[in-house]
Protein backbone atom coordinates (compact mmCIF):
# COMPACT_ATOMS: atom_id res chain seq x y z
CA UNK A 1 0.00 0.00 0.00
CA UNK A 2 1.36 3.39 -0.96
CA UNK A 3 -0.13 6.84 -0.42
CA UNK A 4 0.78 9.95 -2.37
CA UNK A 5 -0.49 12.92 -0.37
CA UNK A 6 -1.89 16.02 -2.02
CA UNK A 7 0.98 18.05 -3.45
CA UNK A 8 1.83 20.57 -6.18
CA UNK A 9 1.51 17.92 -8.88
CA UNK A 10 -1.68 16.20 -7.68
CA UNK A 11 -4.56 18.10 -6.05
CA UNK A 12 -5.90 15.08 -4.12
CA UNK A 13 -4.53 12.12 -2.17
CA UNK A 14 -3.84 8.98 -4.22
CA UNK A 15 -3.72 5.52 -2.67
CA UNK A 16 -2.24 2.53 -4.51
CA UNK A 17 -2.39 -1.12 -3.55
CA UNK A 18 -0.15 -3.47 -5.55
CA UNK A 19 -0.03 -7.24 -5.53
CA UNK A 20 2.21 -9.00 -8.06
CA UNK A 21 0.71 -7.74 -11.33
CA UNK A 22 -2.53 -6.24 -10.00
CA UNK A 23 -2.74 -2.63 -8.90
CA UNK A 24 -5.64 -0.72 -7.42
CA UNK A 25 -5.57 3.07 -7.51
CA UNK A 26 -8.05 5.12 -5.46
CA UNK A 27 -8.54 8.88 -5.42
CA UNK A 28 -11.34 11.31 -4.60
CA UNK A 29 -10.79 13.21 -7.86
CA UNK A 30 -11.42 11.62 -11.24
CA UNK A 31 -9.25 14.20 -13.03
CA UNK A 32 -6.33 13.55 -10.65
CA UNK A 33 -6.60 9.81 -11.09
CA UNK A 34 -6.62 10.19 -14.88
CA UNK A 35 -3.53 12.42 -14.76
CA UNK A 36 -1.74 10.00 -12.42
CA UNK A 37 -2.57 6.93 -14.53
CA UNK A 38 -1.38 8.68 -17.67
CA UNK A 39 1.96 9.56 -16.04
CA UNK A 40 2.29 6.05 -14.60
CA UNK A 41 1.68 4.36 -17.96
CA UNK A 42 4.33 6.59 -19.60
CA UNK A 43 6.94 5.09 -17.28
CA UNK A 44 5.68 1.49 -16.91
CA UNK A 45 4.15 -1.06 -19.22
CA UNK A 46 0.58 -1.75 -18.23
CA UNK A 47 -3.06 -1.42 -19.12
CA UNK A 48 -5.89 0.67 -17.77
CA UNK A 49 -8.78 -1.70 -17.13
CA UNK A 50 -11.14 1.08 -16.02
CA UNK A 51 -13.33 0.98 -12.94
CA UNK A 52 -12.37 -2.07 -10.90
CA UNK A 53 -14.88 -4.91 -10.56
CA UNK A 54 -12.44 -7.70 -9.55
CA UNK A 55 -9.32 -7.49 -7.38
CA UNK A 56 -7.28 -10.40 -6.02
CA UNK A 57 -10.11 -12.85 -6.55
CA UNK A 58 -12.69 -10.62 -4.89
CA UNK A 59 -15.65 -8.96 -6.54
CA UNK A 60 -15.89 -5.23 -5.92
CA UNK A 61 -19.45 -3.89 -6.09
CA UNK A 62 -19.85 -0.11 -6.27
CA UNK A 63 -22.95 1.58 -4.92
CA UNK A 64 -22.51 5.23 -5.89
CA UNK A 65 -25.88 6.47 -4.52
CA UNK A 66 -25.01 5.10 -1.06
CA UNK A 67 -21.35 6.08 -1.48
CA UNK A 68 -20.00 2.67 -0.55
CA UNK A 69 -18.32 -0.35 -2.05
CA UNK A 70 -18.55 -4.01 -1.12
CA UNK A 71 -15.70 -6.51 -1.29
CA UNK A 72 -17.25 -9.96 -1.81
CA UNK A 73 -15.76 -13.46 -2.17
CA UNK A 74 -18.91 -15.39 -3.08
CA UNK A 75 -17.42 -17.20 -6.08
CA UNK A 76 -14.27 -18.16 -4.13
CA UNK A 77 -16.31 -19.46 -1.18
CA UNK A 78 -18.60 -21.50 -3.42
CA UNK A 79 -15.59 -22.93 -5.29
CA UNK A 80 -14.11 -24.06 -1.95
CA UNK A 81 -17.21 -26.08 -1.12
CA UNK A 82 -16.93 -27.91 -4.41
CA UNK A 83 -13.17 -28.39 -3.97
CA UNK A 84 -13.58 -29.93 -0.52
CA UNK A 85 -16.70 -31.85 -1.61
CA UNK A 86 -18.79 -30.24 1.10
CA UNK A 87 -21.47 -28.45 -0.94
CA UNK A 88 -24.22 -31.07 -1.07
CA UNK A 89 -25.96 -31.80 2.21
CA UNK A 90 -23.56 -29.68 4.25
CA UNK A 91 -24.70 -29.04 7.82
CA UNK A 92 -23.98 -25.40 8.50
CA UNK A 93 -23.15 -23.69 11.78
CA UNK A 94 -23.63 -20.09 12.86
CA UNK A 95 -20.20 -19.93 14.54
CA UNK A 96 -16.89 -21.15 13.13
CA UNK A 97 -15.99 -23.06 16.32
CA UNK A 98 -18.06 -24.39 19.19
CA UNK A 99 -18.03 -21.53 21.74
CA UNK A 100 -15.23 -22.03 24.26
CA UNK A 101 -13.28 -24.42 22.01
CA UNK A 102 -9.59 -24.77 22.77
CA UNK A 103 -7.71 -27.10 20.47
CA UNK A 104 -4.88 -28.82 22.31
CA UNK A 105 -1.72 -30.75 21.52
CA UNK A 106 -3.03 -33.74 23.50
CA UNK A 107 -5.48 -34.37 20.63
CA UNK A 108 -2.61 -34.72 18.15
CA UNK A 109 -1.84 -38.28 17.06
CA UNK A 110 1.66 -39.69 17.53
CA UNK A 111 1.77 -40.75 13.88
CA UNK A 112 0.76 -38.16 11.29
CA UNK A 113 -1.78 -38.94 8.60
CA UNK A 114 -0.53 -37.43 5.30
CA UNK A 115 -4.07 -37.41 3.87
CA UNK A 116 -5.54 -35.66 6.91
CA UNK A 117 -2.64 -33.19 7.07
CA UNK A 118 -3.00 -32.28 3.41
CA UNK A 119 -6.75 -31.68 3.66
CA UNK A 120 -6.32 -29.79 6.96
CA UNK A 121 -3.67 -27.49 5.47
CA UNK A 122 -5.84 -26.81 2.42
CA UNK A 123 -8.88 -25.91 4.52
CA UNK A 124 -6.86 -23.68 6.86
CA UNK A 125 -5.17 -22.01 3.88
CA UNK A 126 -8.54 -21.20 2.34
CA UNK A 127 -9.83 -19.83 5.65
CA UNK A 128 -6.66 -17.71 5.90
CA UNK A 129 -7.37 -16.03 2.56
CA UNK A 130 -10.97 -15.35 3.56
CA UNK A 131 -9.89 -13.86 6.91
CA UNK A 132 -7.35 -11.60 5.21
CA UNK A 133 -9.79 -10.30 2.61
CA UNK A 134 -13.40 -10.27 3.80
CA UNK A 135 -14.04 -12.55 6.76
CA UNK A 136 -12.39 -10.99 9.81
CA UNK A 137 -15.18 -12.61 11.87
CA UNK A 138 -13.37 -15.93 11.40
CA UNK A 139 -10.00 -14.68 12.71
CA UNK A 140 -10.24 -16.32 16.16
CA UNK A 141 -11.13 -19.69 14.64
CA UNK A 142 -8.30 -19.33 12.12
CA UNK A 143 -5.87 -18.50 14.95
CA UNK A 144 -6.84 -21.64 16.88
CA UNK A 145 -6.75 -23.89 13.80
CA UNK A 146 -3.46 -22.55 12.43
CA UNK A 147 -1.61 -23.52 15.62
CA UNK A 148 -1.60 -27.08 14.33
CA UNK A 149 -0.17 -26.44 10.87
CA UNK A 150 3.55 -26.71 11.53
CA UNK A 151 4.81 -28.06 14.82
CA UNK A 152 2.02 -30.50 15.65
CA UNK A 153 0.16 -33.20 13.77
CA UNK A 154 -3.50 -32.27 13.44
CA UNK A 155 -5.79 -35.14 14.33
CA UNK A 156 -9.48 -35.96 13.85
CA UNK A 157 -10.52 -33.44 16.55
CA UNK A 158 -8.66 -30.67 14.71
CA UNK A 159 -10.08 -31.76 11.36
CA UNK A 160 -13.63 -31.71 12.73
CA UNK A 161 -13.04 -28.16 13.99
CA UNK A 162 -11.57 -27.09 10.63
CA UNK A 163 -14.50 -28.57 8.71
CA UNK A 164 -16.95 -26.87 11.07
CA UNK A 165 -15.24 -23.52 10.49
CA UNK A 166 -15.33 -24.16 6.76
CA UNK A 167 -19.06 -24.99 6.80
CA UNK A 168 -19.75 -21.74 8.67
CA UNK A 169 -18.85 -20.04 5.39
CA UNK A 170 -21.86 -21.69 3.71
CA UNK A 171 -24.27 -19.54 5.71
CA UNK A 172 -22.40 -16.44 4.70
CA UNK A 173 -21.23 -16.94 1.11
CA UNK A 174 -22.41 -13.41 0.43
CA UNK A 175 -20.65 -11.93 3.48
CA UNK A 176 -18.58 -8.92 2.57
CA UNK A 177 -16.71 -5.89 3.76
CA UNK A 178 -18.45 -2.60 3.10
CA UNK A 179 -16.40 0.56 2.79
CA UNK A 180 -18.25 3.83 3.08
CA UNK A 181 -16.49 6.73 1.43
CA UNK A 182 -16.43 10.20 2.95
CA UNK A 183 -15.69 11.56 -0.51
CA UNK A 184 -16.59 10.24 -3.91
CA UNK A 185 -13.68 7.93 -4.58
CA UNK A 186 -12.88 6.36 -7.90
CA UNK A 187 -11.05 3.03 -7.91
CA UNK A 188 -9.25 1.87 -11.03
Amino acid sequence: MWRCPTNAKYAADIVISCHVDDSLIACSSLSVIRKFKSALLQHFTGTDEGLVTQYLGCQLIHNQPNRNSQLVQTAYTERLFHTFEMWDGVHTFATPLIPGTRLVKADCPDTPSPTLQSRYRSIIGSISYLVQMTRCDMAVAYGQLSLFLGLHNPGPVHMAAAERAHTCEALTTKACLIATMALTTAMF
